[in-house]
């Protein structure tokens, strides 16, 4: 059984990639009900997902700032204020459905 490397990303952060990327094309072939579903989904997803792995939204930015130290304890309050911010677009988007 393979182990993971200290730089090889988790597994939840594997799976994140993975649903955005299926939820975006699935997007393209469905209704524009479902559609707004899907994105509502994928919002209220990767905002749980910075709430909780503050690390996670960061080394994403850091690929395209890699001056972002994902690791930085005070960073994390950004990564935490982009997550709430996903999450109330979600709940907004969801709302808007009902």
């Amino acid at each position: 059984m393979a182990k993971l490397r200290a730089g090889s990303p988790r597994l939840l952060d594997v799976l994140i990639n993975i649903a955005t990327v299926l939820g975006c094309i699935a997007m393209l072939f469905v209704s524009n009900e479902v559609g707004l579903a899907i994105g509502g989904g994928l919002f209220f997803m990767v905002g749980l997902w910075s709430l909780l792995f503050p690390d996670g939204p960061l080394k994403w930015a850091s690929t395209a700032y890699p001056a972002i130290d994902p690791i930085d304890d005070r960073l994390w309050w950004i990564s935490r204020l982009i997550g709430a911010c996903f999450m109330i677009i979600s709940l907004i988007l969801i709302t808007a459905l009902v």
